[in-house]
């Protein structure tokens, strides 16, 4: 589906934002007057635009060879965020004069579905056998999506200016906060299974037997003799089933900094214009946080700050309704990538839009 918005965004995408350029004859004096080539150089235009849509999003997260200095093991932890769909609300404001462009926008998201796919493996020498434990549980209803994004230009006007152009620089800011319901038991509606690796090289891939660690408790000794079970012990996860009392795993994920990008829009007629905003980010950072209940406290505490660099691309176009109304329409495909010394995270984005503009 991604693939697929990608080349819808390519085929439509002429150029960028939003009502600038989008004029009808029947527009009021004030509205014909700014759009004319003769006032290519008007003082001051606004415009405020109000959407609601719908979004989904996938993030792809790897811990590798996770340990700490004070515990005795070693995590390989990889969790798949999948089809995280939520409606969102979202807002825009510009102001635009011959010398300069700026652009405010927010939007806001409550989730309605989505899953966390993962393959938690461990090993240590409080271990009888190293274990690896696959999970699927559902990520609750009303997790959080927050974006905001303010840039400045310069404006460029062609074609009798139909064809506007503007260079940006601007800072956006982009988190998820996701949670995950995790069962209680074992004979959950989540899907669980076990493995022992205790028979070749830890963490490879290959066939094994399954086992239910519940019915075979695989730790060495007491709970309290184990460094990794301090401090989120409650029997290390009901011995590493991965069952507890919490019954809420926590993740954050937070994309911030300075990007380069263009907004560019072009009249097509009187009535319609196309545009599309593209934004790419070089240096940016993502800040990676979990609160989780597996009883490794430096897997459940984990968070880490890394470079981050990706691209988020809009399409769209406008229709004049009446006076200085305008019908809006948007399709928007995000990617972006972070990565550190032990952990790499993916995140995607799609995502469409309706709405309304007034300017003024």
């Amino acid at each position: 589906m991604f693939r697929s918005l990608v080349t819808l965004t390519t085929l439509i995408g002429v150029l960028s934002t939003s009502s600038i350029f989008a004029f009808c004859d029947s527009i009021t004096s004030y509205c014909s007057d700014f759009f004319s080539y003769s006032n290519c150089s008007s003082s001051c235009y606004q415009c405020l635009e109000l959407d609601v849509g719908w979004r989904r999003d996938s993030l792809k997260w790897k811990l590798n060879d996770l340990k700490s200095d004070y515990v005795s093991g070693k995590v390989k932890d990889h969790i798949l965020f999948k089809d995280i769909n939520s409606y969102t609300i979202s807002g825009q404001a510009k102001w635009v004069s011959y010398g300069y462009y700026i652009r405010i926008s927010g939007e806001y998201g409550l989730t309605d579905k989505g899953r966390a796919h993962e393959h938690f493996k461990i090993n240590s020498p409080f271990l009888y056998y190293p274990i690896g434990i696959e999970t699927s549980n559902p990520i609750k209803r009303n997790s959080e999506m927050y974006d905001i994004d303010a840039a400045v230009g310069y404006p460029l006007a062609f074609c009798n200016c139909r064809l506007s152009v503007i260079p940006l620089i601007g800072f956006s800011f982009h988190r998820q906060h996701l949670r995950v319901k995790t069962p209680e038991n074992s004979s959950s509606s989540s899907s669980y299974s076990y493995f022992d690796y205790s028979s070749s090289e830890f963490f490879e891939d290959h066939s094994s037997s399954s086992f239910f660690v519940s019915q075979s408790d695989p730790i060495v000794g007491s709970p309290s003799s184990d460094p990794f079970s301090s401090p989120s012990d409650p029997k290390i996860a009901s011995a590493l089933g991965l069952e507890n009392s919490h019954r809420t795993d926590m993740y954050r994920f937070t994309w911030y900094g300075f990007y380069l990008g263009a907004d560019m829009a072009f009249a097509l007629d009187p009535c319609w214009t196309l545009f599309w905003n593209t934004e790419f980010h070089f240096f940016d950072n993502c800040h990676r946080k979990r609160k989780s209940w597996t009883g490794v406290y430096f897997v459940d505490d984990y968070h880490e700050k890394g470079f981050a660099y990706g691209f988020n691309n809009l399409v769209g176009a406008n229709w004049h309704l009446y006076n200085c109304w305008y019908a809006t329409a948007v399709v928007d495909f995000n990617w972006w990538k972070a990565h550190s010394k032990h952990d790499e995270l993916h995140w995607k984005k799609v995502g469409a839009k309706v709405g309304v503009i007034n300017s003024f």
